[in-house]
């Protein structure tokens, strides 16, 4: 049986910056040229906005890792694709980027998950959605976003190493 300290904390080595490499420890100092641009830019004014009324304090912004955590069935999922289709729907202040996303949804299947995003992105009832519909949606996706294929538990470090790769790749 495994202890608390064990299900807590992950041993994810690759994920950890090499000891040996000082060179990439820094003082704080050296970021002071970078964070004056950054607060003159007005941070608070980037990214995009959850698609809610009352609800543009919360962004997701550019360079920043969102997660959504909560209890099984709590609605996370349903949050996440919507501020997802939100962003990249076509004519949004944010559609000429090229925001990638990571889409780990263990409670559902991808064919149940996908459904729900083409679904959001039509704007229709599933009885009206047609079968070219649902491939300009998934040929539109395919460039911006990527799943997770698993259904029920999946390990901790498991996930964090995928997390980790898309972080570097995309």
């Amino acid at each position: 049986m495994r202890s608390l300290e064990q299900e807590l904390f992950l041993d994810v080595p690759e994920v950890l910056p090499d000891p040996e490499n000082l060179e990439m420890l820094k003082s704080p100092s050296d970021y002071a040229l970078e964070l004056m641009d950054h607060f003159e830019s007005d941070p608070n004014s980037k990214g995009g906005w959850m698609p809610f009324s009352g609800s543009h304090e919360f962004r997701v912004r550019p360079g920043e890792l969102t997660v959504i955590a909560g209890a099984n069935f709590a609605g996370k999922s349903a949050i996440m694709t919507q501020i997802m289709t939100n962003l990249i729907r076509p004519g949004n202040l944010f559609s000429d980027r090229e925001e990638k996303y990571l889409l780990i949804s263990p409670e559902f299947s991808p064919k149940i998950n996908l459904a729900r995003i083409v679904q959001q992105i039509l704007g229709k009832m599933p009885s009206e959605i047609t079968a070219p519909e649902v491939g300009a949606v998934l040929a539109f996706l395919g460039k911006r976003m990527m799943i997770l294929d698993v259904v029920g538990m999946i390990e901790a470090d498991r996930v964090a190493n995928v997390i980790h790769w898309a972080a570097q790749e995309h």
